[in-house]
């Protein structure tokens, strides 16, 4: 008896403050394991534990997980579970419901009784074995015989909020289940004390349902109650405590609640906590303005509703859709194939001037434009209102016809022949000089000459500047070989980047007739030479790549790496913004150390007034050396080289002083030297003539 009145253990209270509802699952089912398998058992549980909270986050369920975030789990066969609403039947033991969403609590639990009848111990536990069958002895339990009051009681092992039970009772012994009262509470009670759920009757059914909306750990069936026979003898087969899913409410638990903290209320549905993000209503249990679907997970914005449509939880389109899309929640584009309103148009049943043309499923644009005969964007509606040729733009009006003739939307052609000075089939071109060969029978026209083509010589129709790109021979009337196109047909089709290989090859302008490979260019998918961006119309030389070998990318013009120092961007074109220079433009202007720093060169930050005091450099960023000493040898180190350098200026005026005295000497000398040479001189001459 003392056992029953223990206080919940540490363990018990934590899982109280549980708020995730897989948790609760996961912990439930884990103190089943340790109650009734081995350790193997549970280690494989904790394991299949951590891999679902693995595969959860990542935002794909599990097979046995269903519902928003993955936040629920399958209590039935696999087979029988849908990854979105959950389960359709076959639920596993001790889950009932339509979706397997209602637990019995009481399966398998610690059950305890007042006394026994002689041979038939040990039965308390027969009210929780899941078994309901009520055939008597050995299916159901029994108390002791003439005694004043009999109880029974299961401890669910934890508080739940517990909304309904329901008691099986023995279908041969009625009187016992007269003045059977049910309680419910938070600790161990073997009295008639507690919540009191109900009572029963000689007149309830079998199958007794008993709402106690309340929270409880124990449930006590107590009876003080004698019947006829004079016996307070109590006996039922079976007791069936049932709990939500962490998640569902309502008698049965079908119905989802999506409440941002912890479960809703089992009976209610109500979340005190506010919502999920994209669910509303009190229940959390339904979409908000902008969401539908199964989850709430759809955009009504993402819908393609013909006019303006309300968007309810299936998302349905009420107009219908918009041209192009089809479904009742309009998120699926036409078939191929087809397009237009309710997706009613084929596109086989166009007339583009390029039979290959792509179908928008919207409105079926013909790129290339129409064939002879027809317009509309879709190239759908004959030409009208004296027009003809390709997309209807030449007018019959325009014409030169022989007497009047009809239009035909094709060519125009000018069945009775042109009138004077007119040519071609629909007679708008004269004659006049821009005709060739005899009687006029080719035009200069029809020539391919660079420059102008409409006069030609007589006789042979000779281009003197060359021909067009796509033509050859002395008149530009042939087209150049298949597997050429261009200028004097120089280029080869071999060489273009078409995304469809196998693409015709135009002669005059090599147009792959569809989209080119990668981010390749122009009509002929062959890029810019020396040359990118739209219209090929910067320069690639005139970047400012650091790299001398840069790519040069037709489309971006990218460096595809570091710029010189002062320029930035992807095609190093760009000065340094104001106030940096230098490699990637890191170095800041008001970083040097300039005399004048309103000058700051891009490229070198070069201080072009000179630096100030103590900074030497091109950028005045480099400090001059410094004496460090702070001892008091200041003064006589200044002294020592005043004195150096007094010497040294003395000596150096005695060593002018004396090279210059030297140089006077020197020069004395060399006079001397000329007056006695010219003396000797006149006393050789005179000993030679007065003594000789």
């Amino acid at each position: 008896m003392h056992s029953l009145n223990k206080t919940p253990t540490k363990y018990q209270r934590k899982r109280k403050t549980t708020v995730y509802p897989e948790d609760d699952i996961f912990i439930s089912w884990l103190e089943r394991c340790f109650k009734m398998s081995t350790c193997w058992s549970c280690l494989l549980l904790v394991a299949s534990w951590i891999c679902f909270k693995t595969h959860s986050v990542s935002g794909a369920c599990e097979s046995v997980q269903y519902g928003l975030d993955c936040s629920y789990i399958c209590h039935c066969d696999v087979a029988n579970c849908n990854g979105v609403t959950g389960c359709s039947g076959n639920c596993q033991k001790g889950w009932f419901g339509p979706k397997c969403t209602t637990e019995n609590v009481a399966l398998k639990k610690t059950t305890y009784q007042s006394s026994y009848v002689p041979n038939y111990t040990h039965v308390a536990v027969l009210a929780v074995d899941g078994d309901r069958r009520a055939g008597g002895g050995g299916f159901c339990m029994v108390t002791g015989e003439n005694l004043p009051y009999t109880w029974w009681e299961v401890d669910l092992g934890r508080d739940y909020y517990i909304h309904k039970l329901d008691i099986y009772f023995r279908t041969d012994y009625k009187l016992r289940r007269n003045g059977v009262y049910i309680y419910s509470s938070t600790e161990a009670n073997q009295t008639n004390t507690g919540h009191l759920c109900g009572t029963t009757t000689i007149k309830s059914p079998n199958i007794t349902t008993v709402i106690c909306d309340s929270t409880a750990r124990y449930i006590t069936l107590y009876r003080n109650q004698t019947n006829s026979d004079g016996k307070s003898t109590m006996d039922f087969c079976e007791v069936e405590v049932y709990i939500c899913d962490p998640g569902t409410f309502g008698d049965d638990c079908s119905q989802f609640c999506h409440c941002l903290n912890g479960p809703c209320n089992y009976t209610t549905g109500e979340c005190t906590g506010g919502c999920k993000p994209n669910w509303t209503g009190t229940k959390c249990d339904g979409c908000d303005s902008s969401q539908y679907g199964d989850l709430c997970s759809k955009q009504c914005s993402s819908r393609h509703c013909d006019g303006i449509s309300s968007c309810d939880v299936k998302g349905t389109c009420t107009n219908g859709c918009d041209p192009g899309w089809m479904g009742t929640e309009c998120i699926e584009k036409c078939s191929d194939g087809q397009y237009g309103k309710a997706c009613g148009k084929s596109c086989v049943q166009r007339n583009c001037l390029d039979s290959s043309s792509s179908c928008n499923h919207v409105t079926g644009k013909c790129a290339g434009g129409c064939n002879r005969g027809y317009r509309s964007v879709d190239c759908t509606e004959l030409c009208s209102d004296g027009t003809y040729g390709y997309n209807c733009n030449a007018s019959c009006d325009d014409r030169h016809c022989n007497g009047n003739q009809d239009c035909d939307t094709l060519f125009g052609t000018c069945t009775q022949g042109c009138l004077s000075g007119w040519e071609l089939k629909d007679c708008v071109v004269r004659c006049h000089d821009g005709t060739y060969g005899p009687g006029c029978k080719f035009n200069c026209s029809e020539r391919h000459c660079k420059g102008d083509s409409t006069s030609c010589d007589a006789e042979h129709g000779t281009c003197l500047n060359g021909c067009q790109p796509g033509w050859k021979n002395q008149s530009c009337s042939v087209a150049c070989a298949t597997s050429t196109y261009g200028p004097d047909c120089q280029l080869s089709c071999s060489q273009r980047h078409c995304q469809d290989e196998a693409a015709s090859c135009d002669h005059v302008s090599g147009s792959c007739g569809g989209p080119c490979k990668g981010d390749w260019k122009e009509i002929d998918c062959t890029g810019c030479t020396g040359a990118y961006g739209l219209g090929c119309s910067s320069s690639c030389s005139d970047r400012h790549c650091k790299a001398d070998d840069a790519p040069c990318d037709h489309v971006t013009g990218s460096c595809g790496g570091p710029c010189d120092a002062g320029w930035q961007g992807d095609t190093c074109t760009d000065k340094c913004d104001t106030g940096k220079y230098g490699e990637n433009c890191s170095m800041p202007c008001d970083a040097r150390n300039c005399s004048n720093k309103d000058v700051c060169p891009h490229q070198d930050g070069k201080c072009i007034g000179g630096c100030i005091s103590g900074f030497q450099g091109l950028d005045c960023l480099q400090v001059l050396p410094q004496t460090t000493d702070n001892t008091d040898t200041t003064v006589p180190i200044i002294v020592s080289v005043v004195s150096v350098a007094v010497v040294v200026i003395v000596v150096t005026i005695i060593i002018v002083v004396f090279l210059r005295r030297r140089k006077r000497s020197s020069d004395k000398n060399k006079a001397d030297d000329i007056i006695v040479s010219e003396d000797d001189t006149k006393i050789k001459e005179f000993r030679h003539k007065h003594f000789v």
